[in-house]
This record gives structure tokens, C-alpha cells and sequence, in this order.
């Protein structure tokens, strides 16, 4: 519940912006520290300006996240600027809402210390290094993203004012045992019913439709018969990984390359460190390290300390063990005291960027050379893929300028670099066939300039050394499908809502009989102990019957209209178990209390809107 109520948690790609994953939003208010005076004003909330530059870092968030989590169906929902709008405007609602609470929780007098700010800001873990608050870590990040400490500590601040607020209705709200209880017995109660099923499908002999029937249905629901608009594409395809099928080597090439490139096929020497880390926040930080450097020079046990004096805890529980490196992989006061030291024992006192550290040589790996048989293939595999590659960018250069020099057909443009010219059927925004199926593509083959002009696209970039030149084969608006495209399809409904029609005819004479106690021709099947979320009886059916009242000598008769037909129910039980199981209750009763924080939340955001004077601007929807 919280995680809605706190939008912008969830966070955006860019690794910086994980610092931020604990505030609501807050990355949105950067822009609250970059803008100027001249900045373009989306909305105004009681004269509080909302700016352009706050709703696209907002916006580009938002995107970023919706692209980690939904991957690929993004990059279709993306091609849609529809779309993309929508998610716009659903940001700016969520920097109202944001604005409101800010406003209502300085109204209320909610106050957050400077103590408090810096102390939540040195528990961040993002700003530490080996579990310790790291300064040059914090301002090296904030920069990152164009904030000063100062700003950054005010966004802080105004964060967890806002966390005072939303603590003060989430945790106003709970739930009585009674209430819990109630919910879990509902949840497991059973019934017991018979029931039966008026088919349609026998009832549509004789059935017809009239023309003018055919045709009200249209004028009446021609929504349901809107089309997108589609597309079929003529394109060249080029990629580097279809060239390189067709290139060949020769061993003497082969053995060229091995003998001037013999260090790819090198293995370095790698290094297995353990290490004792003096954090340089300590006081007296590197006179510690001395002492510690002292103590192994007396004896002392490097794993020991390691466990007992390194501020680098993780390692410490593996007597400072870290992992296997390289030359030039570690800051190089690191490189030279783990290479300059023999195997087994451990370099002087030193300094790098997480502090005073000393270091020892666990293990060492020497280099290898792999022998060029054993790298043969892949030697063989480099070289068409450098053959591949060359091939490629000469012919890409070749298909841009062919393509725009006769831009009205991609005939010259394929036998300029001896493709073939493909063509797609007709798709839409949402059905695109590869390679066309990604956001970038999308919007390039909707282009105006495809479009309207029917001129050869640009050279488009499928993905690394793959492109695309396209042009429009055949293109339909998008519009509401004509009556005789669609009149079959309305005659089959409309015969089919006739027949359902008798069937409910039938269905309640049925019902009446029952209750009056006259046999039926009906066949009932009867069911016992059906759950309120069976599945082995049609799910109409089970609704129904749990939406319909029991007492004790009464007939209970109702019908429902269900995929075939319309159904016939008589309730004939109802069991209500009470339930003692202490997790399910706890769960239920947790489930109540988000369902209140929620309805609770919705509620007060809804007050500070109808009181609020809360302006838009045309540009928030452009």
C-alpha cells in the first residue's frame, strides 16, 4: 500500500537514481533546485509552480521504471504516443498530489530537525564504503545529478516531513478481531445449490435479423468497431551477422592474426587479496592502520585482525579474504601493493579511496598463454567478424545514400548493395512483426515523413550492426470499420442476444415452477460444499449463488446469464465454518488494514484537491 502511496519509490534505471529509492518521488523535485526563473509552468498548486523541468526528469523516471519492469511490452506500449501522454499525465497527477502533501504537512506544523536530516542522510547506504558514510562517495553522487548538499538535504527534509504525514494516517487506521474474524468466515463459507442451464444455441433456429436492425446495432456501438490505423512496409534488411555467413578465411590469415594479437590469448596473472581496512572517518585513521601493520609484524594473525580491527566487516568474516584480481582492476595504490608483494605475504600501510588498507597475497595465478589450436575457431570467428563488420559499414553507407538520392522506390538502394527488398503484411502499433517491433522502429515507420510524403526512411537502427531503409507499401487511418465489413459479425451477436433472450424466457418460467414446487422437464445437477471460489462449476453460476439470501424453509430460486445460456439456481445450504487458524486471520486482518490506509489515503488526498486551487497549463499535455 505504502509503495503506491509513495510513487516514485520504485526507481529508475540509472544507477544514481537508487539513492532515491526511499523517497516518494523525490527525484522529481531536483528540479525544484536546477530551475530558473524562466522556467515553463505546467500547474500550479495554490500558486506553487509545478515546472516542465520537474515533469520530464519526473516523466523520464517513470519511464525508466516501467521499462525494467515490463521489458519488452514496454517498447510496444511506447510506440503509442497515446500512451506515452497517458503516463505523462499520470506523473504531473502524482507531483499534485505530492505538492499537497508538502503543503498540508507545513500547515500542520511538521517539522524535521537538521540532525535528524544529516543522520538519515549518513545511513544511506548508497553513500558508504565498506559499511562506513563516505564524504567524496555523497558529493561525487550528488553531482551526479546536478544537486548541491544543500539541496539535496532539503529534499531529505522535506521527504520525511511528508513520511510524518502519511505515518499519521496509516497508522491511525486498525482493524477489530471481530472484523477479521468475519471476513475469514465469509471467505470459507460453502453452499449447496442444484442448478441448470436453458442452452441457447437450439433456440436460434428460426431466428432472424433485419437489415435495419443490422444497422441500429452499428450507429449504437460503433465504438466497438473502431480500427487502428495499419501499415505494410517495403524494407532493405542489413545486418553484419548475415554478411559474416559468407566470409571465409584462410589458415594463413588465421595464423596472421594469432601471431599479432597473441596478447587477446593471454591469460594475466590474477591475484587472490585479503585485506585490513582502516576507514579514513576514524580519528587517527592511518596511525590505526600503523598499529595494526605493527601487530602482524610482531606475529599476529592477518585473518584474525582482519576479523577483529578491519572496518570492512564483509571481508573480516572471511579473515579479509575479497576475490581474485587483476592487474588495473583496483585503484593503482592497491595494483602496486598487491603486485609487489609475494605470495603469502602481506604489503606495508598504504593509502587508496576507502582508507588505510593493508593487503596480503592469498594465492597467485600466473599467465598463460593459450596455444593457437586451442583458439583456433575463435581466432577464425574474430576475423569474419571483423571481415563482417567492415563489409557492412561500407554497404550501410552505400544503402544511406541510395536510399536518399531516389527516395520514391528501394529498388536501387537493394541492387546498390545486392539485397533483396521484403515486405510486411498490414500491422498496427501493437501487432508489429520483427524487425519492426521495437518503440525506436515503430516511430520512425508512423513517421510524418514516411507517411505523408511516402519517401524512403532514413537508415534505421534495429540493434548493433543491424539497420533497416523502409517505405510505406499500403497504409489505412485509423476509423470505425464499415457496416459491411462488420454486418455478419452484428447478425451473429444479435441472433445469438434473440436466443438468449428465449432462454431467460424459459429460464424464468423454470424458476417459478420451482418455487411453486411443480416438477420441471429440466435435468438439475446438484453441487455441495461449492467454495466461493470453485472452479469446477461455471463461475456465473457460483457467483450467483453466493450473491443470493437463504432462509431456512424458503426456496431460494434465481437465474444468470452464463456463456451458453442462461442458468436456473436453487440454494438449497449455506455453511459458514469458523475458522481458528491464527495466520490466515492475521493475514485477513492485514489485508483489511491496507484496505483501509488505502481508502483513508485516497480519502484525505481527495479533500486537499477539492480545496486546493490547482491549475493546469496546456503544455503538461503536449
Amino acid at each position: 500500500m505504502l509503495e503506491r502511496i509513495r510513487e516514485g519509490a520504485q526507481g529508475p534505471a540509472a544507477k544514481i537514481i537508487l539513492i532515491l529509492v526511499i523517497l516518494s518521488f523525490a527525484v522529481a523535485g531536483v528540479g525544484n533546485y536546477l530551475a530558473g526563473g524562466n522556467e515553463v509552468v505546467v500547474a500550479e498548486v495554490n500558486e506553487v509552480q509545478i515546472t516542465a523541468n520537474q515533469l520530464e526528469q519526473a516523466y523520464q523516471n517513470e519511464r525508466a521504471r516501467l521499462e525494467q519492469q515490463m521489458g519488452d511490452m514496454f517498447d510496444s506500449l511506447a510506440a503509442d504516443p497515446n500512451y506515452l501522454d497517458s503516463v505523462k499525465q499520470g506523473v504531473l497527477e502524482r507531483l499534485v498530489t505530492k505538492t499537497l502533501l508538502e503543503q498540508a504537512a507545513q500547515d500542520l506544523g511538521l517539522r524535521v530537525s537538521d540532525e535528524l536530516v544529516r543522520d538519515t542522510i549518513g545511513n544511506m547506504e548508497e553513500f558508504k564504503i565498506a559499511g562506513a558514510f563516505n564524504n567524496e562517495r555523497y558529493l561525487a553522487l550528488i553531482r551526479q545529478i546536478g544537486m548541491t548538499p544543500k539541496g539535496f538535504a532539503e529534499m531529505i527534509r522535506m521527504d520525511m516531513i511528508r513520511t510524518q504525514l502519511l505515518n499519521a494516517i496509516t497508522n491511525s487506521e486498525f482493524v477489530l478481531e471481530g472484523e477479521s474474524q468475519a471476513l475469514t468466515d465469509l471467505t470459507a463459507q460453502t453452499r449447496d445449490f442444484e442448478y441448470t442451464i436453458i442452452e441457447a444455441e437450439p433456440l436460434k433456429a428460426g431466428i432472424t435479423v433485419s437489415p435495419d436492425e443490422i444497422n441500429t446495432y452499428y450507429q449504437e456501438n460503433a465504438f466497438q468497431f473502431n480500427a487502428p490505423e495499419l501499415i505494410a512496409l517495403e524494407y532493405i534488411e542489413l545486418s553484419a551477422a548475415d554478411l559474416a555467413a559468407d566470409v571465409s578465411v584462410s589458415d594463413e590469415e588465421i595464423d596472421a592474426y594469432y601471431q599479432d594479437n597473441m596478447s587477446q590469448y593471454r591469460s594475466p596473472e590474477k591475484r587472490l587479496a585479503a585485506h585490513i581496512l582502516v576507514s579514513k572517518d576514524q580519528d587517527d585513521a592511518e596511525a590505526k592502520a600503523q598499529a595494526i601493520y605493527a601487530e602482524l609484524q610482531g606475529g599476529a594473525d592477518f585473518a584474525e585482525l582482519a576479523q577483529t580491527r578491519s572496518d570492512d566487516t564483509f571481508s573480516g568474516e572471511n579473515g579479509g579474504t575479497l576475490d581474485w584480481f587483476e592487474m588495473g582492476v583496483m585503484d593503482p595504490g592497491f595494483d602496486q601493493a598487491l603486485f609487489n608483494t609475494e605470495k603469502g605475504q602481506y604489503s606495508e600501510v598504504f593509502e587508496s579511496d576507502f582508507g588505510y588498507q593493508i593487503v596480503k597475497v592469498m594465492d597467485v595465478q600466473e599467465s598463460s598463454q593459450a596455444s593457437l589450436e586451442s583458439v583456433r575457431e575463435d581466432v577464425a570467428d574474430e576475423l569474419k567478424e571483423q571481415q563482417a563488420r567492415n563489409r557492412f559499414f561500407e554497404l550501410q553507407q552505400t544503402l544511406a545514400d541510395v536510399s536518399y538520392e531516389v527516395p520514391d522506390t528501394l529498388q536501387e538502394a537493394a541492387e546498390a548493395i545486392g539485397a533483396e527488398i521484403k515486405s510486411t503484411e498490414l500491422f498496427n502499433r501493437m501487432s508489429a512483426p520483427a524487425p519492426f517491433n521495437s518503440a525506436d522502429v515503430l516511430r520512425q515507420a508512423f513517421s510524418g515523413e514516411v507517411l505523408d510524403e511516402r519517401l524512403n526512411s532514413e537508415v534505421v537502427t534495429v540493434d548493433q550492426d543491424h539497420v533497416l531503409v523502409f517505405r510505406v507499401k499500403q497504409y489505412q487511418e485509423a476509423g470505425t470499420r464499415p457496416l459491411e465489413e462488420v454486418s455478419e459479425a452484428i447478425e451473429q451477436q444479435l441472433v445469438h442476444q434473440k436466443a438468449v433472450d428465449k432462454a431467460q424466457e424459459t429460464a424464468t418460467s423454470v424458476a417459478e415452477q420451482v418455487r411453486q414446487g411443480i416438477p420441471t422437464m429440466e435435468q438439475f445437477t446438484s453441487e455441495t460444499a461449492v467454495a466461493r471460489f470453485g472452479t469446477q462449476v461455471d463461475p456465473s453460476v457460483v457467483a450467483q449463488a453466493f450473491k443470493m439470501a437463504y432462509v431456512q424453509g424458503e426456496t431460494a430460486v434465481e437465474t444468470v446469464e452464463v456463456g451458453t445460456g442462461v442458468a436456473v439456481i436453487k440454494l438449497n445450504g449455506v455453511t459458514t465454518p469458523t475458522s481458528d487458524d491464527q495466520q490466515l486471520l492475521q493475514n485477513i486482518a492485514q489485508r483489511l488494514e491496507s484496505q483501509y490506509i488505502e481508502g483513508e489515503y485516497q480519502g484525505i488526498i481527495g479533500l486537499l484537491k477539492s480545496q486546493a486551487d490547482i491549475r493546469y497549463n496546456q503544455v503538461a499535455s503536449e
